[in-house]
């Protein structure tokens, strides 16, 4: 049975379910056909299924009233459910992205504590009405990016009118299933007509149909490497980053060295050059000091005695 979580920020409801409780007893099971990290099968993700009814309209707004009003009819027998953050919408417990749109879910013989609990599997197609909140019971419905306790990172809480309704007639006993975007109207789920009365934007959502939720999740819905591999992974990418610093170093002596060796050379021409320059100057000069006129001959003495002749 679904207990109700908290009120919603947007629009007043109460935000249901996610606090459903598995019947039966014994020990979780891990899953015999649903395998890896996040888990899949037959190439679709797998999730948690449980049942709720609280008689609210939930927190995508498809009721009557305002505040905690009561679903609208159509949900009493149509395929609803209230999702986890991944599908709902992450950030938000009022209107999130997902609200409107709409699941094929297909039990794959897989049961949280062993038995059978999904005599009729065939699948069923919900639409997401309302919000399974993690604050709540994060052992079913897990926050956006992480596993609940029983290693889904989606989980769907179905409502059931008084605990009694399509689910109980179905014979489901919270099955684990896979589950995949389809279009409403079919397998059982409203049409976008009934989702045009909530006060969320659903009717936007509820005609497309693809594998997932849309391109913000596929990193979470997508198969996990494993733990070698991811540690492979950091390793490479260690050792890329690693190579790049060498060859920036290795390029850095290179130009080092070779700024040197042009350096060391630009010395040697130029000493080679002064060394050869260096004779050619010196003939030069001895060449400029042999034309001085030498004034200390005769003819310097006649002209000096001249001289003191006048001055006498």
């Amino acid at each position: 049975v679904a207990a109700a979580a908290a009120p919603s920020s947007g629009g007043g409801a109460v935000a249901s379910g996610g606090a459903a409780v598995a019947s039966g007893g014994g020990s979780p099971d891990s899953g015999k056909k649903c395998t890896g990290n996040p888990p899949t099968y037959n190439g679709l993700p797998c999730a948690s299924t449980t049942r709720y009814w609280d008689n609210f309209k939930g927190a995508c707004g498809c009721g009557v009233g305002n505040g905690n009003g009561n679903p609208f009819s159509w949900q009493y027998n149509t395929y609803t459910a209230a999702a986890s953050p991944l599908i709902f919408g992450s950030g938000t417990e009022w209107c999130g992205g997902g609200c409107g749109s709409c699941w094929q879910l297909t039990p794959t013989g897989d049961c949280p504590y062993g038995g059978s609990c999904a005599p009729n599997a065939e699948p069923i197609t919900v639409m997401v009405t309302n919000l399974c909140p993690p604050q709540y019971n994060v052992d079913w419905c897990p926050y956006a990016g992480n596993n609940n306790n029983h290693g889904f990172p989606a989980h769907f809480d179905l409502m059931d009118y008084n605990m009694g309704g399509l689910i109980t007639a179905k014979g489901w006993n919270n099955p684990i299933v896979t589950y995949k975007r389809v279009p409403c109207g079919g397998g059982g789920s409203a049409g976008c007509g009934s989702a045009a009365q909530c006060q969320c934007q659903t009717q936007g959502q509820c005609s497309q149909g693809t594998n997932y939720f849309n391109e913000e999740h596929a990193d979470n819905l997508a198969p996990r490497p494993s733990f070698l591999r991811r540690i492979v992974d950091a390793l490479s990418q260690h050792a890329i980053a690693g190579i790049a610093i060498a060859a920036s170093v290795v390029a850095i002596v290179i130009g080092v060295g070779a700024f040197m060796v042009i350096r060391k050379r630009r010395n040697s021409i130029n000493a080679k050059l002064a060394s050869r320059l260096e004779p050619l100057l010196a003939n030069e000069h001895d060449d400029h000091d042999g034309d001085h006129e030498d004034h200390s001959g005769p003819a310097a003495t006649v002209l000096i005695k001249e001289e003191a002749t006048q001055d006498n």
